[in-house]
């Protein structure tokens, strides 16, 4: 199987290429800040939003693949609102080019449960999707391009798109939510931790390597044309993240609340689907997340200490 990614520079895309390595897969890689990857890889350095750029290495890159797994976009929430106009390259110009110019048996494209704004609870697949988030806007515009382009184009012959709730873990962006607390509470044990809102709104968590493994399910799965939350169930309010946390590690947490968040989360995911139709169950817990997320943070640490190389999240 002759697969192409995108984004393997990014959190999930590091994890990914790592759990494929020894697969049967031949993997190519396509995007920008590539040159953390293994020579033996096929790598193609290129902006995914530059449509001449892209038509011209069609000399150098196959022009059809067995499957595509898009990780590549802007997934920064608060860049997204600052300017949202960073949104259109990374989110849609590059699924427009990539349909545009090469072809896929497969396309399985990395969309976000943000596309659920404004629901409550366990997600309704059943109810009107109709975010107002630019960030979710654009990750949603980017599904319906697939839908598409497949459509009109039989390209890709067959799609499937995944919406993550939450994921985390090694690779991480180091100013999100749990790295923070894990360093704050288990690196620096510092006990006081100020959030930002109520503290009420909820999280969906799974730990990459969970994210991952559902990648690959559906990368050698029969599903067609699905849309499918990549989710636990198992929703957590911000507050009881950070008192989960502590916890772990025997610390007695100062909790400040401040200020107003816009972004408080009212919905979780619905794993039904996941379920019924790849068989997928996360099987990390958030403690146990938690506890192997910390040792890589650890194993980072003292990486960067000892000067023998550092681990980025």
């Amino acid at each position: 199987m002759k697969i192409l990614i995108t984004g393997t520079s990014g959190f999930i895309g590091k994890n990914l290429i790592s759990r494929l390595r020894y697969s049967d897969v031949e993997v190519w890689q396509i995007g920008c800040n590539l040159s953390q990857s293994p020579p033996d890889d096929k790598i193609i350095h290129i902006d995914l939003a530059d449509q001449a750029a892209m038509r011209a290495a069609g000399d150098n890159v196959p022009l059809q693949f067995d499957a595509c797994i898009h990780l590549s976009g802007q997934t920064d929430i608060a860049k997204s609102l600052d300017n949202p106009a960073g949104d259109i390259n990374g989110n849609i110009i590059s699924i427009i080019n990539l349909l545009s110019i090469l072809r896929f048996k497969k396309f399985i494209y990395i969309s976000t449960g943000s596309v659920y704004e404004g629901q409550k609870g366990m997600v309704c697949h059943e109810r009107s999707i109709s975010p107002t988030i630019p960030y979710a806007i654009s990750k949603y515009a980017g599904e319906l391009y697939v839908r598409s382009f497949h459509k009109i184009q039989n390209n890709p012959e067959s799609y499937t798109i995944l919406r993550l709730f939450n994921p985390y873990g090694p690779f991480e962006n180091s100013q999100r939510l749990l790295p923070r607390l894990i360093r704050q509470f288990g690196i620096d044990k510092c006990p006081d931790f100020n959030i930002k809102g109520t503290g009420k709104g909820l999280i969906d968590p799974v730990y990459v390597q969970d994210t991952v493994e559902a990648l690959v399910k559906v990368l050698y799965s029969d599903v067609h044309n699905q849309e499918i939350d990549i989710c636990s169930g198992e929703p957590v309010t911000i507050e009881e993240l950070v008192y989960t946390t502590a916890s772990f590690f025997e610390i007695e947490p100062h909790v400040g609340f401040f200020g107003h968040s816009n972004e408080e989360i009212t919905y979780y995911g619905n794993p039904s689907i996941q379920k019924k139709l790849i068989g997928f169950k996360p099987q990390i817990s958030l403690r146990r997340g938690i506890e192997k997320y910390y040792k890589f943070l650890i194993n980072g640490v003292r990486n960067e200490d000892t000067g023998s190389g550092s681990i980025s999240s």
